[in-house]
């Protein structure tokens, strides 16, 4: 379920993203800006510490706009890096808070599983 750029006929710089042969009427979000690299992991932390709580859809925008990556790949990032020491020298307080609610999800998803 990937997408294809067609360049637009009207203008240069303009391109139409085209999924199952139909085009799409806005660009749509398949494509990373090519100039975003991979997060540091004090971007990841200072972004966590921005924005706690429930992570919703407008924060699924900005998380594009400012990291250029996905909310699933910011969580996937995200629990990677709070396991570093690096994590813990650059935001202690957020690394701790980070942890201990991902422990917290682990504890309830083993009861879950253990029913």
């Amino acid at each position: 379920m990937s997408c294809r750029l067609v360049h637009c006929t009207f203008a240069r710089d303009h391109h139409h993203h085209v999924r199952d042969g139909v085009t799409l009427p806005t660009p749509c979000r398949c494509t990373r800006p090519p100039t975003i690299e991979r997060p540091t992991t004090e971007q990841l932390l200072d972004f966590a510490a921005a924005h706690p709580g429930k992570l919703n859809g407008h924060v699924d925008e900005i998380l594009r706009a400012e990291l250029g990556i996905t909310l699933v790949r910011y969580l996937q990032l995200l629990a990677e890096a709070i396991q570093t020491e690096e994590a813990l020298d650059h935001d202690p307080l957020t690394t701790y808070r980070l942890r201990r609610e991902a422990e917290r999800r682990a504890r309830a998803r083993e009861a879950r599983q253990g029913r």
